[in-house]
């Protein structure tokens, strides 16, 4: 049964943290959006029945997209009720030992399966030579993006990111970083998701005029540093398996596969 957390609950927080940090990317991800913003008219979070005081399943909606995490052992319908009788929800994310039998029960095309991989803690390229900086220059950031990602700039809400992620950097959980050529921001990456464990490289992205130079690579190297300097274990996500070997000279091992589906 799936109840409501409710604002006011002592044990949310506590509830929430301790279930979400088992998990690299969805403790990372979804811990950061707790501290960062707290509870908000768009989130929503429901925790299985906590098992001696433990929560072992937990969904959260935010901006529209579910993420569902839940130890081995529990059955992945346990969020199927509170799915179905949802009034909204883009996509869920999730392991895809969780989101399969989902996506099959509630009926949800497949969209999208991605690898989970951690970084094995021994592998630490040298990004001397390169001019690698950390920034607050959340314009030219969104620039990069939409240059890169073919409709990131027309699909956003320009409002709502720029203040989720000046939020987030506010709070010290996210770190971006921008590496120069001749003085001008050319590629970037976040260390964007952090929880007591784990921090989460992302949007790694490189001007199409300045590819085939390895910043993509370089710009991901200055970021698992400052992973590595606060003890935490990297993680990334990837759709490719291409995406995979390029992130394996840097020391990054396949772990779990992450799936989105949509309604």
């Amino acid at each position: 049964m799936l109840k409501k957390l409710s604002l006011f609950s002592k044990n949310r927080i506590k509830s929430f943290l301790a279930c979400a940090d088992r998990d690299p990317v969805f403790g990372a991800r979804m811990s950061t959006v707790e501290r960062a913003h707290g509870f908000g008219p768009d989130t929503e979070y429901f925790v299985e029945e906590p098992l001696m005081g433990d929560a072992r399943g937990i969904v959260a909606r935010f901006y529209g997209t579910i993420y569902l995490y839940a130890d081995e052992g529990v059955d992945p319908l346990f969020a199927a009720s509170y799915l179905k009788r949802s009034p909204y929800w883009i996509a869920l994310e999730g392991r895809e030992s969780l989101l399969s039998p989902l996506a099959k029960e509630l009926g949800l095309p497949h969209l999208e399966t991605s690898w989970c991989m951690t970084h094995d803690g021994k592998t630490f390229p040298d990004v001397s030579g390169y001019d690698i900086r950390k920034s607050e220059n959340l314009p030219r950031f969104f620039e990069i993006l939409s240059a890169c990602h073919k409709g990131f700039g027309e699909n956003t809400n320009y409002r709502l990111w720029f203040g989720d992620y000046a939020a987030r950097i506010g709070g010290g959980f996210t770190e971006l970083y921008f590496l120069y050529e001749k003085g001008d921001p050319v590629a970037c990456a976040t260390v964007n998701v952090r929880n007591q464990n784990a921090a989460v490289i992302g949007s790694v992205s490189t001007l199409p005029a300045f590819r085939g130079k390895g910043y993509g690579r370089a710009v991901s190297a200055a970021a698992l540093q400052s992973i590595r300097g606060a003890g935490l274990t990297a993680a990334l996500q990837c759709s490719e398996d291409s995406l995979a070997a390029f992130y394996a000279p840097l020391g990054f091992e396949k772990t779990f596969r992450w799936m989105i589906a949509e309604r």
